[in-house]
């Protein structure tokens, strides 16, 4: 009786942990680095603007369970990834801001949650290579608290575009 027991609390024990192990769906957020100082020449760091908005996301997105973090190896969206990832303990993964649908791809088939910074071309282009539809156009380039919200789930696309505000 006492193994069944064992066996019984080693089940109940575990049963969360697989529960929470799981994820049964995709939710890619993509979101445009920070203001750049325009002084700092052709790879610019974050003005002060950006680098107060950089400080806020970790809060404008704490809703979210963050597992992986992306970012061109821009100094303007690096800074603007940097203190999320710090929260989260995550490594920012660079990637190829002229290899999109690659990146596309990869983002599709993993599960989780996954914050890729990008500019004010690339977060649009990488939304419309995810769904497949041609519907979103560069941001502003007077625009920087905007973000698109992707979930996948049985391979059914929603994606919704908000400004931060909206997120937290």
């Amino acid at each position: 009786m006492s193994r069944l027991y064992s066996l019984l609390l080693i089940f109940l024990v575990s049963l969360p942990l697989f529960a929470f192990g799981q994820k049964d769906k995709t939710v890619i957020i993509l979101v445009r680095h920070g203001e750049a100082d325009k002084a700092t020449g052709n790879n610019p760091s974050l003005s002060a603007t950006g680098k107060a908005l950089a400080e806020r996301l970790p809060e404008i997105l704490k809703g979210y369970d963050v597992d992986e973090i992306y970012s061109t190896p821009f100094n303007r969206t690096m800074q603007t990834a940097a203190p999320l990832a710090t929260k989260e303990g995550i490594t920012v993964k660079t990637y190829d801001a002229f290899n999109l649908r690659s990146l596309a791809d990869s983002l599709k088939r993993k599960k989780g949650t996954i914050v890729v910074f990008g500019h004010s071309n690339t977060a649009p282009s990488l939304a419309n290579y995810i769904s497949g539809l041609n519907r979103y156009v560069n941001i502003p380039e007077s625009v920087f608290d905007r973000a698109y919200i992707i979930t996948i789930k049985e391979d059914k696309v929603v994606i919704e575009e908000k400004s931060y505000e909206d997120l937290d």
